[in-house]
């Protein structure tokens, strides 16, 4: 049940990925249905909502693959409506957004890490203590390799 190890997620976006630079005309029909999909995406995770709170024998929570499509056809629906995308603006999103594969990548170190320390912390305080280990390592990974690497393949006319 560990997020790092699920490539439920991962798969998901490297085939939409591949699906809106490799196959437009997919892509296409894929966006035409795009707010239908967002909003049975929001219904699911409504339902489950509901499910935690009035439990009921027919519903379970969604699996981590219905997962992956809900967050996917949000994904697809932002990026389809120039006028949704302009409005979902957050502040550090795209600070985030850049870094959050290498900060995939560490967070469980950042766990482990703070699983050592020699005394007893509150919740909140370990939250925090990971969050900060995750983004400062992620960090570093970032600039010295993510970046060097971009760099590289944006000079190479084979890699795009």
């Amino acid at each position: 049940y560990e997020t790092h190890v699920r490539l439920d997620g991962c798969i998901m976006g490297v085939l939409l990925a591949a699906i809106k630079h490799q196959h437009g005309a997919v892509w296409g029909k894929i966006i035409r249905y795009s707010g239908a999909f967002a909003v049975m995406g929001i219904a699911i995770i409504f339902m489950s909502f509901y499910q935690r709170w009035f439990p009921v024998s027919w519903l379970n929570d969604p699996d981590y693959l219905v997962l992956a499509f809900v967050f996917g056809s949000w994904v697809v629906y932002a990026n389809s409506q120039p006028d949704v995308s302009s409005k979902l603006y957050v502040p550090g999103a795209y600070y985030i957004a850049t870094r959050s594969y290498a900060i995939y990548l560490l967070h469980p170190d950042a766990i482990a890490i703070t699983n050592r320390l020699p005394f007893e912390v509150p919740f909140s305080i370990y939250l925090s203590t990971v969050f900060v280990i995750s983004i400062i390592s992620a960090e570093f990974l970032y600039r010295l390799v993510e970046l060097p690497f971009m760099k590289v393949r944006s000079k190479l006319r084979w890699a795009h």
